[in-house]
């Protein structure tokens, strides 16, 4: 492990200028994806598939089904509990992986790739949430925009209806909200990819479960999405839902939005990382 700061130091000393340049797309890609969450949550369309398992618990925590409104001062908490809980599934398929290859190879980098994955995740897990608070909640609810609250609003006033009515005025608005917050968050989650610092808890255990069942990138992450939404799709059930039914209840989590985070999101964020590995080649800028 000493040996791997070392090596990564001279290499820091030597290609600062490379470090500097996935710093800046690291802090932007975060907090462009943060706000791309933000803007697509009170559109009211759906849930990805971390949200969905998210806002499940928060119900559960509550007793109730809550409208975006008030489930957004919760929402960071739940959010960092949720990453640990995802963390902790991935040192547990890491440390298979890591143990498999030790015994077959004895490398104990193995063992290293593990460690280091965890205290970048653990970066992640204390840091993402209070950015997403940052342009989802107001100021003197743990946040600064507001942006929930502001839509919300928006969304009321076009229709005269409470934000949890989807109605033919508001409908198109909502939609084309979505549209460009699902953009803004792939456009996020793109310059964090390319980045290459600190995949976060959600890319982190779709590698190590690629790692130790030896699937390729597309199948790992449709299964690690149905392990992630699988929790929340149970839990639903178990909700005090009032005068709705569970598959009620479902469904209005369960939506377009869930269809575009599991499926669309890839393709879309692929076609994004080819334009940024033509304009930023790390190969080229690295001296030796």
């Amino acid at each position: 492990m000493l040996t791997y700061f070392k090596n990564h130091f001279k290499y820091g000393k030597v290609n600062w200028r490379i470090l500097l340049i996935k710093g800046t797309l690291l802090f932007f890609g975060l907090f462009i994806m943060a706000l791309g969450i933000s803007l697509y949550l009170p559109t009211g369309i759906g849930l990805s598939d971390v949200d969905f398992t998210v806002y499940t618990f928060i119900y559960l925590w509550r007793g109730e089904i809550m409208p975006n409104t008030d489930v957004g001062p919760y929402y960071s908490t739940v959010l960092m509990f949720f990453f640990i809980a995802v963390s902790l599934l991935t040192l547990f398929f890491g440390l298979i992986s890591a143990s498999i290859q030790y015994k077959k190879w004895k490398n104990k980098q193995a063992w290293n790739s593990v460690i280091i994955l965890l205290i970048t995740d653990i970066i992640v897990i204390f840091t993402f949430p209070q950015i997403v608070n940052f342009f989802l909640l107001p100021w003197g609810e743990g946040g600064v925009v507001g942006v929930l609250y502001i839509l919300s609003d928006w969304f009321e006033s076009l229709s005269g209806q409470p934000n949890t009515t989807l109605t033919v005025q508001n409908a198109g608005i909502r939609g084309w909200m979505f549209i460009f917050a699902f953009l803004v968050f792939c456009l996020g989650v793109s310059l964090w990819a390319k980045s290459t610092w600190t995949p976060g808890p959600y890319n982190s255990v779709c590698l190590a479960f690629m790692k130790m069942t030896k699937l390729n990138y597309q199948i790992s992450r449709i299964l690690c999405n149905v392990i992630i939404i699988t929790p929340g799709a149970i839990a639903i059930w178990f909700l005090n839902s009032g005068d709705r039914t569970a598959a009620q209840a479902f469904f209005d989590n369960f939506g377009i939005a869930t269809i575009a985070f599991v499926f669309i999101s890839g393709p879309i964020i692929n076609f994004i990382m080819k334009y940024l590995n033509k304009w930023i080649n790390y190969e080229k800028l690295i001296r030796y």
